[in-house]
């Protein structure tokens, strides 16, 4: 799952189907073309329970010095295309059973104060 920010510092997700799968998720951010990076968990509240029940769910953060402003169709750097933006994405990095998977129906970013602040 992928979202794109506008640099902001919180992001709000609407889980409509709780998850029931056992697995490992990481939340990470773009720092170049293809590349990215786990958020400090000192920076960012992110939980791996999110999308275990539904409803609105919060992941606060703050934003890591080398986050980078990139586009898919032309690399990092940005540049005039509108694609360009400050990535971040919730992946699976180990899976132990299978259930149902949580889905997110909407998500937005919010610009608030530090995390943690």
């Amino acid at each position: 799952m992928v979202f794109m920010s506008s640099a902001g510092q919180q992001i709000l997700l609407n889980v409509t189907t709780a998850n029931t799968d056992e697995r490992t998720l990481v939340f990470e951010y773009a720092t170049g073309t293809d590349t990215w990076s786990e958020f400090d968990s000192a920076d960012t509240d992110f939980d791996q329970t999110i999308f275990d029940s539904i409803g609105v769910k919060r992941i606060n953060f703050n934003m890591p010095d080398d986050w980078v402003l990139s586009d898919p169709a032309v690399g990092a750097g940005g540049g005039d295309n509108p694609t360009a933006a400050w990535y971040v994405r919730i992946r699976c990095d180990s899976f132990t059973t299978q259930g149902t998977r949580g889905l997110v129906d909407q998500w937005t970013l919010v610009k608030t104060g530090v995390y943690g602040a």
